[in-house]
């Protein structure tokens, strides 16, 4: 149905903007289950007059709630059409809604978004991103959206309110755009698991929380890391835009996993997962990640054997992997270095060409498959699973340790290139507690970790 500018019920309408300006109707109750709320004292105005009802809202909305009105409209469309009674409740939601739109979130931080990045890890950042989930909720009830592919309308209707905003802080909007994208992505990826020709994919219990975790530190996702699941999920958006870089790049990797590993893959995965990603905690929404291999720049990360247990994370320097680095090759060629002063050691990739990061990550690959190819060929199905894990533990450890880009290094080779790797060899993907174990541990504590990702996996 349409609604349209009807002011023949003069009575109707009158009725309709009192309870437009009723307090108490601004009130709602937040179901869950993704259906309207319709009980207490609500009222069904019964089919005979709902059209009369309807005629007479959008305009009564409008005398009231001019800059509201439109999204006031389309919520109440959404619910007429979708068989919901029509009343004051509904009404009060709607207004409730159009109140708290997208737009209006903009309006509402703008002003303070001049003084903070607005990470969910600061007070600022926290609120937004409460806001922006009770708004995504509240949307959802208002329109019977109790599907994917119906969640994700609603979430695609809220990104063009947030890209059509007028005269709000760029630093807000590209916060909201990316909580809105991402949470996109969720839905589009839950709508399509069904239908995957992966079967674990296809098996995952809650596709919607599956795949963020899947692109997340395991002590974060599924460990006792404090926190809503809103806020686990927005961790790394101190780097804005984090997860849906991470969810493209999941997406990217699924849809190319059975075609070879090889340095340009490589490359268009990490380029996809920091696409448009901001750097850190940065007021400056221009200031995004570098893409492509390094081409003259080093590069070098903290290494530390103490870790920290308090959140979860692990040490991501061990005595075994340290020793298994002085011993290889990769300590001699000159490409890497280890730094031991203090302090804090760290490992530096020394500045190299384009060119010299495609060699280098070329010959990691194939390295991977000439010990692929031995593990194929053992008769004990354990003692191959065993050899498959190694190399793929050791494939991942020399990108990580060679660190072929200037950000976003662990990111694409822990929850993009590792799991691709396993689900090559029919093998479960890996939820890795703490992905940073590649830097400087041993390849068979590496091994032990995969293993427990994979059990961690099954939870999913």
């Amino acid at each position: 149905m349409t609604l349209q500018n009807n002011v023949s019920n003069a009575a109707g309408m009158s009725a309709w903007q009192a309870m437009a300006s009723e307090p108490a109707n601004s009130k709602i109750d937040v179901s869950h289950s993704g259906e309207p709320s319709a009980k207490g004292d609500d009222v069904d105005l019964g089919s005979d007059a709902s059209k009369a009802a309807f005629d007479n809202l959008f305009t009564a909305l409008h005398t009231s709630y001019p800059t509201k009105s439109q999204a006031v409209r389309i919520l109440l469309e959404g619910a007429h059409d979708g068989g919901a009674p029509l009343t004051p409740k509904l009404v009060g939601q709607a207004i409730h809604i159009a109140e708290n739109s997208a737009a209006m979130l903009c309006d509402k931080y703008s002003e303070r978004a001049t003084l903070s990045s607005l990470s969910p890890r600061g007070d600022e950042g926290r609120a937004l991103l409460t806001d922006f989930s009770r708004l995504v909720v509240e949307r959802n009830i208002a329109c019977a959206a109790t599907t994917c592919s119906a969640r994700s309308e609603v979430l695609g209707a809220i990104i063009s309110e947030i890209r059509s905003a007028p005269h709000v802080s760029e630093n807000v909007k590209q916060r909201l755009l990316a909580h809105a994208e991402a949470a996109k992505l969720q839905q589009d990826f839950a709508d399509k698991a069904a239908t995957s020709d992966i079967p674990v994919i296809r098996a995952l219990k809650s596709p919607v929380d599956a795949c963020w975790k899947l692109v997340m530190d395991g002590y974060l996702g599924l460990g006792s890391f404090s926190g809503t699941a809103a806020l686990k999920q927005s961790h790394f958006e101190n780097e804005c835009g984090y997860m849906r870089g991470m969810l493209n790049g999941l997406n990217a990797m699924l849809a190319t996993m059975r075609e070879p590993l090889t340095a340009e893959m490589y490359e268009s995965l990490h380029d996809v997962a920091v696409n448009g990603v901001q750097e850190r905690d940065t007021l400056d929404h221009t200031a995004v990640m570098a893409s492509k291999f390094r081409d003259g720049e080093a590069v070098g990360f903290k290494l530390d054997v103490a870790g920290n247990g308090a959140i979860g994370k692990l040490p991501n320097m061990t005595q075994a992997g340290l020793g298994e680095y002085m011993e290889s090759g990769k300590a001699k060629t000159g490409l890497i270095s280890f730094d031991n002063r203090e302090p804090v050691p760290k490992l530096v990739a020394k500045e190299i060409p384009r060119e010299t990061c495609i060699q280098k990550a070329t010959e990691i690959i194939g390295k991977y498959g000439v010990a692929r190819e031995k593990a194929l060929e053992m008769g004990n199905a354990g003692d191959r699973e065993l050899a498959i894990l190694r190399a793929i533990a050791a494939c991942c450890q020399d990108l990580d340790q060679h660190h072929l880009f200037m950000d976003g290094n662990i990111r694409t080779i822990a929850f993009l290139v590792m799991n691709k790797l396993l689900l090559q060899n029919e093998l479960l993907p890996s939820v890795l507690q703490d992905p940073n174990v590649f830097d400087m541990n041993g390849i068979e504590e590496i091994v032990g970790d995969i293993r427990l990702g994979q059990e961690a996996f099954q939870t999913l």
